[in-house]
């Protein structure tokens, strides 16, 4: 249902670089920018591991929405200190794009739902996520498999549950 792609690198927040990245994200595989989903847009300073600093969805397009974000300067204080890396999560039927004229409710409400979980992980390595404003302590948990492991585990049905998922 969800394919990822990327990281695609931001190097700075000029024109010309974002136009290089719409290149990138093109090149990948066709028909990628109009696809929906998620991204991530982490960043580090050179030579450290990138760590998550938005979670972000989409409904209409992967282009138009990273562009609109481009437009405003939300990432340019990020991009001041080294490259960004942008990873697209893409929802998909079968072998194709789901674009935002085919997406059903269903859909809409899965990346909804992912977002969600997508953010509990991301605030767990990045206090400063600028958009936890979507967190919440309580997050969908299913112990044995949507869960953070040790204690929400022990107890044989989550155990039993997560050794049949393999999680």
């Amino acid at each position: 249902m969800f394919n990822t792609y990327g990281p695609f690198s931001l190097t700075s927040h000029d024109w010309h670089d974002i136009d290089e990245l719409y290149k990138q994200i093109q090149a990948d595989e066709a028909g990628l920018q109009f696809a929906i989903g998620l991204y991530i847009v982490a960043a580090g300073s050179s030579g450290e591991h990138p760590i998550p600093w938005y979670v972000g969805i989409t409904t209409r397009e992967f282009g138009s929405r990273l562009v609109e974000h481009f437009k405003k300067g939300k990432f340019a204080e990020l991009a001041a200190k080294g490259s960004l890396d942008i990873h697209l999560i893409a929802l998909r039927n079968n072998d194709k794009f789901v674009t935002r004229d085919e997406a059903t409710e269903a859909q809409k409400l899965i990346i909804e739902q992912i977002e969600q979980q997508l953010i509990d992980r991301c605030i767990t390595l990045n206090e400063k996520l600028l958009n936890k404003r979507r967190w919440s302590q309580n997050q969908i948990r299913v112990p044995g498999f949507i869960d953070k492991g040790g204690s929400e585990r022990d107890f044989p049905a989550a155990q039993a549950l997560a050794k049949l998922l393999k999680t």
